[in-house]
């Protein structure tokens, strides 16, 4: 997908793709990692809507949280939600 790293998943249709992250570590994701995310995203071309999940074994910094609460092209899928415990 280009010299700017990987994405995990991409998916998607006619009308949105969605860019996805996934990550298994010991700690919180903050929002570093969406900015992240969507500057990989811009070396893949679309049409329609760009969406963004990110998956979280330790679930999400507040930062994270707050600024997905305000857009609604971010979703955040934490083991918990997955998992129910």
């Amino acid at each position: 997908w280009g010299e700017s790293g990987n994405i995990d998943i991409i998916a998607g249709d006619l009308l949105t793709t969605m860019f996805c992250d996934c990550r298994y570590r010991d700690s919180p994701v903050g929002l570093s990692v969406l900015e992240n995310l969507k500057e990989k995203s811009r070396a893949v071309r679309t049409i329609g809507v760009r969406r963004y999940a990110l998956f979280s074994k330790e679930g999400f910094a507040k930062d994270l949280t707050d600024y997905a609460r305000r857009h609604s092209d971010v979703t955040l899928v934490s083991l918990r939600d997955i998992c129910g415990f």
